[in-house]
């Protein structure tokens, strides 16, 4: 009997996301730990060349985490997260949480001769354990927050703490004991007053005897301090600028991760070489030097892994299996090879094999980087238009190399007035006469708001000004050539007959609410490709209405789907009878003709994580792609059961 089960998605994503903790086993190092947000915990058993989702640890501060691993165990972990403190003892599936009392955990270090001692920096106090984390005992520095804490790996019984005055004010003093932490002695303050405190670590020099460095993170600046007698004296080192973490290899070479990528030092940090040319393009957060026989290098960033031989001047991807991106707009190409692009919170990616295997072709450090993917070329199949944003503006984009570099398109300035800034809501290529392309904006000035709508056909070497109804939020061109054009605002759906140059209202029976999808970043109006006087819209809440008359009038269509704030809607081009609506939270839903009902299309898709964001291969439109939240893309297939 043939099944009779409703398709299924599948999880088809680029890896990479956000890593904001990352740790080595030392005594398995084939053995490491992320923690990824969102995305959560991910654990590697093979040297980092693939990774596996634990859905044992959901962090309240993800990116406040560290992981320290127990030298003798590879399964036993320690988690300090928010000033949480946690353990697991079968390598990530399940966690405790029974920390020093009281305070909040700030720093921790593992015993250089006894792994079961733990030393836990709090915001009362330096506590320490002797079996592991099961009980604590309060050690130091009653009622003072210890800010860090270390244990010299050369030296058994050598401890390290950073002691400051407020828990989020002030100098720090470091602190030294020979003797586990019995007697200590105050050595140097180490200026200046920071607040609030983000990270704070020790890094121990390998190679050189009682040489140590000391530094600090903050959401305004960063500071590395060296000493060379055991932690008597410190310097403040002046190149050792945008260091994010610290990291020094058995022969002293220092590794310091940046907001661009990966540098070192020959020098114990007096001078420091730029980022190699093949260092990896990403924010690192986290850098460590692998424990493993070969050596070698981990970074951890806002892209995902990366991984390096011994010196740091060849990085590789290393996040295989890490699937914790945020996938913003996806589209498929029209012609040519059967490509599929998503545009993600890391950069654009290119799949050639309907997601199964993903290309990193433009990484988001790299301006301009488009964050939505708004047009393809129906000719060209490499040919992208996109919109991209520097942190104040908008501007509209073109990449004729399937994404691998990208270009402005120079529209004209409309800010009379500063400051100013300008966005833009709709970019479209005119179907009968592809190498027109539309943008629509606005300026936004103290002056007030004023909206704009352009065409060029030349790549805006020269360019046509249009008049835009008022208060235009998004515009729609119909197929064919000498097609219509819609646009729509929160109150209205107005069309134009000739490209833009005039408008009159339209929409008579749709709600007087359509503004509550727009810049959602679907497509809220979709045209039958064989009958353009055939039209659908997302009615704001309410979910999709149709008109069969050029859009003059409208009734609803919402049988099976009820109110709903529809984000995307695709019409099949090989069998417009097949309508697509996307709602965000919800799923994916798909017209049924012959019942005139919605059906769902959810199976397998993370509901709570689904953005709303949606594409059809046009060359093979059984074949849709979705956008999540931090599970990346996911693909259906209409015809698999």
């Amino acid at each position: 009997m043939a099944s009779s089960a409703s398709p299924r998605w599948v999880q088809a994503s680029p890896s990479g996301g956000l890593i904001v903790a990352l740790a080595q086993s030392p005594s398995e190092p084939e053995t490491l730990y992320a923690y990824a947000d969102p995305g959560g915990l991910f654990v590697s058993a093979d040297g980092g060349a693939t990774w596996h989702s634990r859905e044992g640890l959901l962090l309240d501060f993800p990116r406040e985490t560290d992981f320290v691993v127990s030298p003798g165990d590879a399964q036993t972990v320690y988690a300090l997260s928010g000033g949480d403190f946690l353990r697991t003892r079968d390598g990530g599936h399940h966690w405790s949480v029974n920390p020093p009392e009281p305070g909040n955990v700030l720093g921790l270090a593992l015993d250089t001769g006894d792994s079961r001692i733990l030393f836990a920096g709090t915001t009362s106090g330096l506590y320490r354990s002797p079996d592991g984390g099961d009980t604590w005992e309060l050690a130091a520095f009653a009622g003072a927050p210890v800010l860090a804490v270390a244990s010299d790996p050369r030296f058994s019984g050598v401890l390290f703490a950073a002691i400051g005055t407020e828990v989020l004010n002030g100098p720090v003093t470091i602190w030294r004991s020979a003797d586990r932490g019995v007697s200590w002695a105050a050595g140097a303050t180490l200026d200046p007053q920071i607040s609030p405190f983000s990270v704070l670590r020790f890094v121990f020099d390998p190679a050189r005897s009682g040489t140590l460095y000391f530094f600090f993170v903050t959401a305004i600046e960063e500071a590395v301090f060296r000493s060379t007698d055991g932690g008597a004296a410190w310097d403040k080192l002046a190149a050792a600028t945008g260091v994010r973490d610290l990291a020094a290899s058995p022969d002293g070479t220092l590794f310091a991760a940046t907001g661009r990528g990966v540098v070192r030092s020959d020098d114990r940090g007096d001078t420091w070489a730029r980022p190699f040319p093949a260092a990896p393009l990403d924010a690192i957060r986290r850098i460590l030097v692998s424990t493993a026989p070969q050596g070698g290098l981990f970074a951890a960033g806002t892209a995902g892994i990366w991984k390096s031989g011994a010196h740091g001047r060849r990085w590789e991807a290393s996040s295989q299996g890490i699937v914790a991106l945020a996938a913003f707009s996806l589209a498929a190409a029209p012609v040519g090879p059967d490509t599929v692009y998503a545009a993600t919170v890391i950069g654009i990616f290119r799949s050639v094999d309907q997601g199964a295997g993903w290309t990193s072709v433009h990484s988001y450090l790299t301006w301009p980087y488009p964050q939505e993917i708004k047009a393809l070329d129906p000719r060209q199949p490499r040919t992208l238009y996109g919109i991209a944003n520097d942190g104040q503006d908008d501007s509209a984009v073109k990449s004729v190399d399937g994404g691998e570099t990208w270009r402005r398109l120079p529209l004209p300035s409309t800010c009379t007035i500063s400051p100013c800034e300008v966005s833009i809501y709709g970019l479209a290529l005119d179907p009968g006469n592809p190498d027109v392309v539309y943008v629509a904006g606005a300026s936004d000035s103290p002056g007030g708001s004023e909206g704009f709508l352009w065409s060029s056909g030349d790549g805006f070497v020269t360019r046509r000004k249009l008049s835009p109804p008022a208060g235009l939020d998004a515009f729609f061109i119909a197929p064919g050539r000498n097609g219509a054009m819609y646009g729509v605002t929160c109150r209205w759906l107005y069309k134009s007959e000739d490209s833009g140059s005039s408008w009159q209202r339209v929409g008579r029976g749709l709600p007087r609410d359509l503004c509550s999808n727009v810049g959602a970043g679907g497509e809220t109006l979709a045209i039958d490709p064989r009958d353009p006087q055939r039209v659908y819209i997302g009615a704001g809440r309410l979910g999709v209405y149709a008109s069969s008359d050029g859009g003059d009038t409208f009734r609803p269509m919402n049988r099976g789907l009820g109110s709903a704030s529809v984000t995307t809607l695709l019409v099949d081009p090989k069998n417009p009878a097949n309508l697509y609506a996307s709602v965000p939270m919800r799923g994916v839903f798909r017209w049924n003709a012959q019942s005139r009902k919605w059906t769902p299309l959810s199976d397998g898709l993370p509901l709570t994580l689904f953005l709303g964001g949606l594409a059809l291969d046009p060359q093979n439109p059984s074949v849709l792609y979705a956008g999540t939240y931090d599970h990346g893309v996911f693909r259906l297939n209409l015809e698999e059961r």
